[in-house]
């Protein structure tokens, strides 16, 4: 009896591991600006009523977004 180890799985894994890599990196940098992104409109809708005082006193509209 002979015993025969297919192999030819193996050749096709590093290509396979470098497709899998990149999608989950890719999937993590669009998580990462998603959060991001909801850091900031969360930051700017707590100090609402700050930036429309300023905005009333004259303050210009890259001035009270500045901090963000």
């Amino acid at each position: 009896m002979e015993v025969r180890i297919d192999d030819s799985w193996f050749v096709r894994l590093p290509p396979l591991a470098g497709k899998v890599s990149a999608i989950i990196f890719i999937i993590f940098i669009i998580n990462v600006l998603f959060v991001i992104g909801n850091s900031i409109r969360l930051g700017i809708f707590s100090r609402c009523e700050i930036i429309n005082a300023m905005r009333l006193i004259g303050a210009i509209y890259g001035f009270t977004l500045c901090p963000f």
